[in-house]
């Protein structure tokens, strides 16, 4: 007997049994025969095919005539659990009738529950299944420790044991398990598991354990195995756009991070160099590859590291000059992070706040090895062209000359300085090139 056998031998059930079920009832026995049937699946090894067939089925249907035979008052006081709005509309469907939770509501089983727009709710489950329903999410109540999700998302934390269900399957989780789950308008399910394990069954195709960091996606009519093809997607102009702007903003964040550790303010400096790292990984959602099968299995940006990005965006594009950029990222954040309580330089404080990040950059680097600096020219550079865009900001030539003049007057009297001035000229047009060759032979000599 295949799945789909079954499936067709539950809907002939339901259309002669003599009491009519309702709704909750057919997915508690649904899930139930399924469940059974998964669990003498697994042991068939045991067990010839024809014997497995009979048992499977007797199981079925002594499961289902069992569960019609209750009276239905009894089946309707089940007390499963608790609901409360936390904020916006809550609404709870029992039997025909409709209500909302304007508090803490118990939940019976086969209650329906739907969270309204910009609405959440937590629901509170008595063998310490606690649950975080987000806006426009729908869901059933099947038993004391199960819940049905339609559709939306739900963050899970399970105290002992339980389970969430969905249209492709069920999450079997092991106590302590924190995960979330959520399906889509298109019945697409995806689970992102953040702490212990869990195991996914596909109630058409299998099972796969799911552990720490790693998220699972399930679409219609896919396999739930490991075993894909990769394709290189499609890289545009909308996702390097992504990726660059990631690449300013994790540079930015690294640099103040740095600024703030050398000035005692090291509280602030950790809540910087976090944040950077975050956005220079988050690079890694326009870097997902294309599957041949619709399923994927991947670490979510809770298990990426900083060494992560650069070999995820390779297998998705092929421009050199943006991988240079993000191999400079990793460069950068990583000797800052090996670095970071070995700090023996200064905080640069010329006034001139482009030039401030170069000789930071400068500093750092002289910790890493002969073979980076290469990456610390390529940093460099784009403050020389902040620099200069600051320039340009003035229309006239006239003013031009006049802001830069009363910004060298500021720099000290360095090498740095000569440095960072010919990076400036190499990137100007003619007429700031010339006027600042004329400017760095007066102040350094010769060029």
């Amino acid at each position: 007997m295949s799945f789909e056998d079954l499936h067709l031998l539950l809907k002939r059930f339901y259309a002669t049994v003599a009491k009519r079920p309702t709704v909750s009832q057919k997915e508690r026995v649904y899930l139930q025969a399924m469940r059974a049937y998964k669990s003498q699946y697994r042991q068939r090894g045991f067990l010839s095919r024809f014997t497995l067939k009979r048992l499977t089925t007797l199981g079925i249907f002594a499961g289902m005539l069992a569960l019609f035979m209750i009276p239905r008052a009894t089946q309707d006081v089940i007390v499963a659990g608790t609901v409360n709005p936390e904020f916006g509309p809550v609404e709870i469907i029992r039997n025909n009738e409709s209500f909302l939770a304007k508090e803490e509501t118990p939940l019976l089983v086969g209650d329906f529950v739907k969270v309204g727009r910009n609405a959440r709710a937590k629901v509170s489950m008595p063998n310490k299944v606690v649950s975080f329903a987000d806006d426009l999410t729908q869901f059933r109540i099947t038993d004391v420790d199960a819940i049905y999700l339609l559709k939306g998302s739900m963050q899970n934390q399970i105290l002992r044991k339980g389970e969430i269900a969905t249209d492709r399957g069920f999450i079997k989780s092991r106590p302590g398990a924190s995960f979330d789950v959520s399906v889509t308008d298109t019945g697409e399910t995806r689970i992102a598991l953040t702490k212990n394990e869990v195991e996914v069954f596909d109630l058409f195709k299998g099972s796969m354990a799911l552990r720490e960091g790693e998220t699972l996606t399930l679409r219609s009519d896919t396999e739930l195995s490991g075993d894909m093809m990769a394709t290189t997607p499609q890289w545009d102009d909308q996702k390097d756009q992504f990726v660059r702007s990631k690449l300013i903003i994790a540079r930015s964040k690294t640099l103040r991070a740095l600024e703030n550790q050398l000035s005692g303010k090291r509280s602030q400096a950790l809540l910087d160099l976090k944040s950077a790292e975050n956005s220079f990984i988050s690079i890694v959602e326009v870097a997902e590859t294309e599957r041949k099968r619709e399923l994927a299995k991947r670490k979510n940006l809770d298990g990426v590291s900083v060494k992560d990005v650069y070999p995820l965006l390779e297998a998705s594009t092929r421009d050199q000059d943006l991988l240079r950029e993000v191999a400079a990222g990793e460069s950068l954040l990583s000797l800052t992070q090996r670095n970071w309580n070995n700090l023996a330089f200064g905080n640069p404080s010329s006034g001139v706040v482009a030039f401030d990040k170069m000789v930071l950059l400068y500093h750092l680097y002289s910790l890493a090895e002969d073979s980076d600096t290469h990456f610390r020219d390529l940093l460099s550079d784009k403050y020389a062209r902040i620099f200069l865009q600051d320039i340009y900001t003035n229309r006239l030539k006239i003013d031009q000359i006049s802001y830069l003049n009363g910004e060298i007057q500021k720099l000290p009297d360095h090498e740095y300085a000569r440095s960072f001035l010919e990076r400036i000229a190499m990137q100007a047009d003619p007429y700031l090139q010339a006027v600042l060759n004329e400017k760095i032979k007066d102040f350094y000599g010769s060029i």
